[in-house]
């Protein structure tokens, strides 16, 4: 197990900008993945964990409201199409630290 501070404080560690996800509509993650963000993803109990487990779901674009995730625990998952409502769907119900869904992305060029 992992504290959930972990994704909040290693991300902004390596220079990137991360905000939690309040909007956590499959409708909103598409648009956060459009603009080129990452999500980190706590999910709960279901398709992918029976107790807490995080992914990072790093493409969208694909027809039928599909995405890809990096699955650190299963390969096979990571070759797999998603469907992103499925995904926000089974997402952590208890969190901290912003989670469970976090959206990463390069800083703004000032």
């Amino acid at each position: 197990g992992s504290y959930h501070s972990l994704i909040p404080k290693s991300i902004s560690a390596y220079g990137l900008q991360v905000e939690s996800v309040t909007d956590r509509s499959a409708e909103h993650a598409a648009e956060l993945l459009a603009s080129g963000h990452l999500l980190i993803a706590l999910m709960g109990k279901g398709s992918l964990t029976q107790n807490g487990h995080f992914i990072i779901i790093a493409q969208s674009g694909l027809n039928d409201g599909k995405v890809f995730i990096a699955d650190p625990a299963s390969y096979e998952n990571s070759t797999k199409e998603w469907d992103l409502e499925l995904l926000m769907s089974e997402l952590k119900k208890s969190y901290d630290s912003g989670g469970p869904l976090w959206a990463v992305s390069y800083p703004s060029a000032g």
